[in-house]
C-alpha cells in the first residue's frame, strides 16, 4: 500500500531527511520580498509548509504520535528523546529564540525515514554526500574534500564532473570502502565507498554545475 501524508505531514519528514530541524525555524516567514534572510525559504533553501501556527503545533504533534519524528536538544546531548510533548509543549518549543543547538530540534525516527521512503522512492545508488574543509595552515591547495555514496559508477562520473569545476591536486586522491555505510543520521547501507582530494583551483562559472545537479538528483520528492 502506497503511504499516504498530508501536505505538512510530508514536507516535515522530507525536510529532516539528511538533519535535524530546529524548531523554531518553522515558525519564521515562509518567505519575504527582497530576500531577507530570515524566512524558511532562505534558512532551508525549500520552500515553506504552508501551516499556519496552529496547524503546524497540530501536525507535528500528529507525527510524533504517529512515531515518524523525536524531539530533543543536540547541545544537551538529548539524543534519547523527550518523553511525549503534549501541543502546548510543542507551541513553546517553536517559541523559543535562537536557531541553534541549544533549542529544540526534530528529526526522523527508523520508522519516520521508512515512511518517507515507502512514498519518496530515493534512488540511494545515486546518493553522495560531499564535504569539503579550508586549510587553515596556509597550504597551497584550496579545498579538501571528502565523497561518500555507494556506486563506484555515480562516483566516477560525480568526479569526472568536478574535474571540469576544478583542478584536483596530483597524488591527493585517496579511496576506501564502507562497511556498512552510514548514509544518514537514521539510513545505514550495506556498502560504502569514502574519496577524499585537494582542489588547488575552483574555475568559476556562469552556470549551476553538472556535480550540484548529481547532489540532487538521487530523489525527486524532496
Amino acid at each position: 500500500m502506497t503511504q499516504r501524508f498530508n501536505r505538512g505531514e510530508f514536507w516535515l519528514l522530507a525536510s529532516s531527511v539528511e538533519y535535524s530541524i530546529p524548531l523554531p525555524l518553522l515558525a519564521l516567514p515562509e518567505w519575504a520580498p527582497g530576500g531577507a534572510m530570515n524566512t524558511i525559504d532562505i534558512c532551508l533553501n525549500r520552500h515553506g509548509h504552508g501551516l499556519d501556527f496552529q496547524a503546524l503545533v497540530d501536525t507535528l504533534l500528529h507525527v510524533r504520535r504517529n512515531g515518524w519524528i523525536q524531539f530533543g536538544r543536540p547541545l544537551a546531548g538529548e539524543s534519547v528523546p523527550f518523553s511525549e510533548p503534549d501541543a502546548d509543549e510543542i507551541a513553546a518549543f517553536l517559541r523559543e529564540r535562537g536557531r541553534g543547538l541549544d533549542t529544540v530540534h526534530y528529526w526522523l525516527t527508523v520508522e519516520g525515514g521508512a515512511a518517507w521512503e515507502a512514498f519518496a522512492r530515493p534512488r540511494w545508488e545515486k546518493y553522495l554526500t560531499s564535504s569539503c574543509e579550508f586549510p587553515q595552515d596556509g597550504s597551497t591547495f584550496e579545498r579538501s574534500y571528502t565523497l561518500e555514496t555507494s556506486d563506484w559508477q555515480w562516483l566516477d562520473k560525480y568526479l569526472r564532473a568536478q574535474a571540469t569545476e576544478q583542478v584536483i591536486e596530483t597524488g591527493s586522491m585517496t579511496l576506501g570502502e564502507l562497511r556498512p555505510w552510514q548514509a544518514t543520521y537514521w539510513k545505514t547501507l550495506p556498502f560504502g565507498l569514502r574519496c577524499t582530494f585537494r582542489s588547488v583551483e575552483h574555475r568559476l562559472r556562469g552556470h549551476v554545475p553538472d556535480s550540484s545537479r548529481m547532489l540532487a538528483s538521487w530523489c525527486e520528492w524532496r
